[in-house]
């Protein structure tokens, strides 16, 4: 299951278990045409319950969540991973920054909101 919810300015992003890649898209597509997530929107994906994945597919999942977005330009995003994440963490951070997107690790939630706060509008 993939969600999402606005707050506070950021749109947060929660994977939990299999998310199959129709069911991302259908996600992002809600993302896009939602009229509550503002363009140039903080992104925070909380991916602390999220399954383990090879780094070449955490890569191509950021990209493919870039490239959906991309209508909402997404400028900077923050990832909450376990501290035994940091292999995917990195991946993640790799592929979506190299679709222009800044990208901070974090274990703590409160610090990535910090982060995040210096780039919000």
């Amino acid at each position: 299951m993939l969600s999402y919810v606005i707050d506070d300015g950021i749109l947060i992003i929660v994977p939990k278990g299999m998310i199959t890649l129709p069911e991302r898209r259908a996600v992002y597509q809600q993302i896009r045409h939602d009229p509550n997530v503002p363009d140039s929107v903080c992104v925070l994906v909380d991916a602390r319950g999220a399954p383990g994945a090879t780094p070449a597919a955490v890569r191509e999942r950021a990209q493919l969540m870039v490239v959906e977005l991309a209508p909402k330009t997404i400028r900077v995003c923050a990832v909450l991973l376990p501290r035994d994440g940091q292999l995917e963490a990195h991946a993640f951070r790799d592929g979506a920054s190299n679709a222009g997107v800044r990208v901070g690790l974090f274990s703590d939630e409160n610090l990535a909101r910090q982060w995040l706060s210096a780039y919000q509008g």
